[in-house]
């Protein structure tokens, strides 16, 4: 099976308050496991490219991203959405994430690779249409499946396996009946979805 890691440097450099749980030693983690498990030479390493403003907007309202880039500081942090800072170079890392799963759509469907691992941050299921949140800034999935369609993928199923629910891609899936989202999380942890057993969310 081939398989590709996709990352980039520049995702290390998206910082946030100190201690804060999001993090870049989040992808020492994942390397590290990698490495440990023999698994680094039967991967193909590829660098994670720009995502452009109009593929960030196949997601994402213009108001999102106008603020994002608004808020991205000269020098230390902005914050975001109150447990979400920005640094210098957040933007950069964020387009890098996005762009990732950009570079797996194209390489996927031009039978280069059959599967494809983003390793990146930041992090996107909790960002919505309009609305950063939880530690995302943009939805990296989201933008993904958005560009699959584009490129002629009519059905499209997302498992978002987490402790925390995938808000964010569900909002922005909610309504389009091609695209199947399943969530696995832990209840009642962030972001606190109210789960009714007469309802499937």
């Amino acid at each position: 099976m081939r398989t590709a890691i996709i990352s980039h440097t520049d995702c290390r450099k998206h910082r946030m308050i100190p201690d804060h749980p999001e993090c870049p030693s989040r992808l020492d983690a994942i390397n590290d496991r990698i490495l440990a498990a023999g698994l680094d030479i039967a991967l193909t390493h590829l660098d994670a490219p720009l995502a452009e403003r109009e593929q960030l907007l196949l997601a994402h309202s213009e108001n999102l991203v106008k603020t994002v880039e608004d808020k991205i500081p000269e020098q230390g942090l902005s914050d975001l959405d109150g447990d979400t800072w920005l640094c210098p170079d957040s933007l950069l890392a964020a387009k890098r994430a996005a762009g990732s799963g950009l570079l797996a759509v194209d390489k996927i469907l031009a039978g280069e690779l059959d599967a494809a691992f983003c390793a990146v941050r930041p992090p996107g299921h909790h960002a919505n249409k309009d609305t950063s949140s939880g530690f995302c800034i943009f939805n990296n999935i989201a933008i993904a499946a958005r560009y699959a369609q584009q490129q002629g993928v009519k059905r499209i199923a997302i498992l978002d396996i987490d402790v925390h629910h995938g808000n964010g891609t569900q909002d922005i899936f909610v309504d389009d009946l091609d695209v199947l989202f399943c969530s696995i999380f832990q209840h009642p942890f962030y972001p606190n979805t109210a789960i009714d057993s007469n309802e499937h969310i």
